[in-house]
């Protein structure tokens, strides 16, 4: 969906989607990691589906601290592994 050509497709999708999955990624307990990796391939979705005109006022804003916070504690592989595919999407 985030992906649609649609106008204002996007902005919705994110709007709807990212609040809950910030909330996800914060809310998490370290034996929850596969709640975490879930929301983080989610939100990684988000960043392939967004337009060429970017992500969006606020969102890496609002996905920063959950995020970082996230992966400074984070034992499970696949989290970590989540925040390589997530680093090279921002980048591009």
């Amino acid at each position: 969906m985030a992906s649609s050509s649609a106008n204002g497709i996007y902005e919705t999708v994110v709007k709807q989607a990212l609040p809950t999955l910030c909330n996800s990624i914060a809310a998490a307990t370290p034996e929850e990691s596969w709640i975490t990796s879930s929301a983080i391939d989610l939100v990684s979705s988000l960043v392939r589906g967004s337009p060429e005109s970017g992500l969006g006022e606020g969102f890496f804003a609002l996905l920063a601290p959950n995020l970082f916070k996230c992966l400074q504690e984070a034992e499970d592989r696949d989290v970590l592994q989540v925040k390589v595919l997530i680093s090279d999407q921002i980048s591009d």
